[in-house]
């Protein structure tokens, strides 16, 4: 009852929904689209649709350090800490996306942005997604299983979105629409009285 009543849990879980919501458009659709619009072969999708990756994971395992020296000069308290992560993560993700909605032709463009996002998205392994161990270490693994829930929930119900602008036919105008939802779920909103030091 605790937990399912919490105000940081929710908070999680809003922020967390809203970043994989997105994250699962670009996993699941992002080599679609490279192919249709953008026009690459697919040895240039397989390449590129893995840059990103590698992107996200160099720059989380540097956001995790960066966060963690952070915490222990004692400067910033832990939800500060938080906070900026998961401000730089989903912002980022919100002004990539705004772009990408204008110039999403460009295909060096749209490599830049979507690389762009994955930088921007490692930093909240540091941000949201350390959450559950600050909220309540003991049941840090039940609240993160709860948060991945309604994430994956808002994973499905991203591929059903997509589907319903692009089935008929994949060009940049269709998909302008989805960038553009993309650019409204922006952002769990995380209040200096919603989060437990």
């Amino acid at each position: 009852k605790e937990i399912l009543t919490s105000k940081p849990v929710w908070a999680t879980v809003v922020a967390s929904t809203s970043a994989i919501f997105r994250i699962f458009i670009i996993l699941n659709q992002l080599p679609s689209y490279m192919a249709q619009v953008l026009h690459f072969s697919i040895e240039e999708i397989g390449l590129l649709s893995s840059l990103p990756h590698l992107v996200r994971y160099v720059v989380s395992t540097i956001a995790c350090y960066v966060a963690d020296k952070l915490r222990k000069t004692e400067k910033l308290s832990i939800t500060t800490v938080r906070k900026l992560f998961t401000i730089a993560s989903l912002g980022g993700g919100f002004l990539l996306f705004s772009l990408q909605a204008f110039w999403g032709t460009n295909s060096v463009i749209s490599i830049i942005i979507f690389t762009g996002f994955f930088f921007w998205k490692a930093f909240d392994s540091a941000g949201f997604h350390s959450n559950s161990l600050d909220i309540s270490p003991a049941y840090a693994g039940t609240i993160y299983e709860l948060t991945n829930v309604f994430a994956s929930a808002a994973g499905y119900v991203s591929t059903k979105i997509v589907a319903l602008f692009i089935k008929e036919r994949q060009n940049f105008e269709q998909w302008r629409y989805i960038f553009w939802i993309m650019v409204v779920i922006k952002r769990g909103t995380i209040s200096e009285d919603n989060i437990d030091n």
